[in-house]
């Protein structure tokens, strides 16, 4: 992202819009990425297991997704910033739990790694 602001000669000062907009489509990515990666793992570790552990899991990838928010957070310290990846980790996170085609084509090259 800092390259890229250099590049277009973004500064925070001049143009803060598009400072703005850029870093929360560099925060989104990756917090919509990470509940990607949480709701395949957990859509992979449900399989044949008893429904109460079928919640529990799913409860804990969405506390993963929450985490990965929170890291999120870190970088991107702004309120506008912790509020758009907290609804991005929620929404996702769903989204990759009952629809995880999407997921395994958004990060599915991960799991080729190991």
């Amino acid at each position: 992202m800092v390259v890229a602001q250099r590049i277009f000669r973004m500064d925070l000062y001049s143009r803060y819009d598009a400072y703005v907009i850029s870093a929360l489509i560099v925060s989104g990515v990756q917090q919509v990425g990470w509940s990607a990666f949480a709701a395949l793992v957990v859509s992979s570790a449900v399989a044949g297991t008893f429904i109460w552990m079928t919640i529990i899991l799913y409860g804990v990838g969405l506390v993963s997704s929450w985490v990965a928010t929170v890291i999120v957070s870190v970088f991107y310290m702004g309120t506008i910033y912790r509020m758009v990846n907290l609804a991005l980790a929620i929404l996702s996170f769903i989204v990759f739990s009952v629809w995880p085609g999407a997921g395994r084509a958004m990060c599915g090259w991960v799991f080729n790694l190991y």
